[in-house]
This record gives structure tokens, C-alpha cells and sequence, in this order.
């Protein structure tokens, strides 16, 4: 499966305005299931059977591309931020069928992939700044839980994996926690609602609200996403968010389709 993410930042800070896009192409592989028929025992039936509720999915996820069109002013840290972004690559989800990520299943490789790529960036740019930032990535990865914001972020996997189970009842909800972006500082609750099924594909609509004490306006928080009967990846997304923090404007726009 092949899916395009094109997300576009616009900011507004007292009129002087800045658009930045970045554009992901995925490569997503079912590499292995696990669970699969398992033998479940009901103490109050006494009795064993088969079920599939344990059954879950290792996908591998590549980062084939990344393209990036920076306002004038990040022009020059075009390449520093694309070749951070690659942190990810080939990362390995074990998913359930509700569509939920469980773990990572290659922690230990992801860790020496971005080992690689911070030596050969700090070889390649100088500076506190970009010692600083680095060392600041280089934390996600000496957690038990690396990466994980990014599993929640619109901007790399959150719209890849939106929690979606393979089958549910026609008054289907949920809510879960996200960020827009690894830029903001800021969470939010994403509600996601069942709206109908039109021919083998399920449609839902998509909006956001702060958390309490959050210090950010929110404008704009909706969207949809389209999910086909049976399946937790979508082939079609768009949402669009607007928010104001210390006097800026920033508006992203995401598109997410699948191919």
C-alpha cells in the first residue's frame, strides 16, 4: 500500500505571512499476524474456543520520499530537517484490529538508524543550535517507549494509523489524544464520529478540541476520513486546523490519500 501526506503550514505573525509544505510518500507492508485462531478459555461457560480478538498486524512502514518547500528564511535547513525526518523509516507497528498501535517491534534498529544519521549530520552542519535539536531527537530513542509522539502526530503516522477498527456498530465513536505536528508543544482531543457507509466504504467526521488549561486559541478543528468496510487504513483524509499562540496564527492544512 502506497499513500501520499502533504501537509502545509501557514503562518500569520502581525501580517507577515509563511507557507512551508512537506510531503511523505509511504510504503506500508504487512510483514507478519500473530494470534491468529487463539485458544480462549470462558470460566463461565467452562468451556475453550477459537477466537480472533488476539489476532494483531506487524506493518513496516518506508519512508520512500520526503520533499519539503520551506519559506525563504528555512531555505537552508531544508536538507538538515528532511534527513531528520528519515528517523522513522522502516519503523515496524504490531496493530490490533481495533486499529490501536501496541509497540514497536524494532526499537533496537530504529535507535542505530538514527545513531547513523545524527553522526553523519554532525559531521556535516556545526553549531549549538543544531547540537541542541539533535540531542533534543536523540531522546526519543533512550526511552522504553521510543517514537511514540510521532505515532500521534498528523504530521508523520497519525493519520496513517487513526485507530480505526475493522468493524464496528453504526453509533461508532471514539477519542484519542494528538498533536498536528512535532512544532507545537500543544495536544489536542480528536473526535472521530461514524457518519455512513457508501458502497464498501466508511465515511467519518473528524474534529478537535483543546485540553484543559491550554494556553492556545483554537479556531478551526474538522475534517473527514474515509476508511473502507473491513480495513484500519484510509484511503482518503483531509483536515484542517487553525490555532493562536502569543499573537501567531498557524493554520495547517492535511491531506492524506492513499494510491
Amino acid at each position: 500500500m502506497t499513500f501520499l501526506l502533504q501537509s502545509e503550514l501557514t503562518t500569520n505573525d502581525n501580517g507577515f505571512i509563511e507557507k512551508n509544505r512537506y510531503e511523505i510518500l509511504f510504503v506500508v507492508e504487512l510483514l507478519e499476524e500473530t494470534g491468529k485462531n487463539t485458544i480462549i478459555y470462558d470460566k463461565e461457560l467452562k468451556i475453550y474456543f477459537e477466537s480472533s480478538s488476539a489476532l494483531k498486524r506487524i506493518y513496516e512502514v518506508e519512508l520512500e520520499k520526503i520533499i519539503l518547500h520551506l519559506a525563504n528564511k528555512l531555505e537552508k535547513a531544508e536538507d538538515f530537517t528532511r534527513r531528520t525526518m528519515y528517523r522513522y523509516d522502516w519503523i515496524q507497528a504490531k496493530v490490533n484490529l481495533k486499529g490501536e498501535i501496541v509497540s514497536i517491534e524494532n526499537k533496537k534498529e530504529l535507535k542505530e538508524t538514527w545513531q547513523e544519521i545524527k553522526n553523519k549530520l554532525m559531521n556535516d552542519y556545526k553549531g549549538d543550535i543544531v547540537d541542541e535539536y539533535l540531542e533534543e531527537l536523540n531522546l526519543e530513542f533512550e526511552t522504553d517507549k521510543p517514537v511514540y509522539p510521532a505515532l500521534s502526530q498528523y504530521f508523520y503516522f497519525g493519520l496513517l494509523f487513526p485507530v480505526i477498527p475493522e468493524t464496528h456498530g453504526k453509533n461508532w465513536e471514539r477519542k484519542r489524544i494528538v498533536e498536528l505536528s512535532p512544532y507545537e508543544e500543544e495536544q489536542f482531543e480528536e473526535q472521530a464520529v461514524y457518519v455512513e457507509t457508501i458502497e464498501s466504504e466508511r465515511v467519518y467526521n473528524i474534529k478537535g478540541s483543546l485540553l484543559p488549561n491550554s494556553q492556545t486559541e483554537l479556531e478551526t478543528f474538522e475534517g473527514y476520513m474515509v476508511v473502507p468496510v473491513n480495513q484500519i487504513f484510509p484511503i482518503k483524509t483531509e483536515i484542517n486546523t487553525s490555532i493562536k499562540k502569543d499573537g501567531i496564527i498557524s493554520q495547517w492544512h492535511f491531506e492524506l490519500e492513499q494510491y
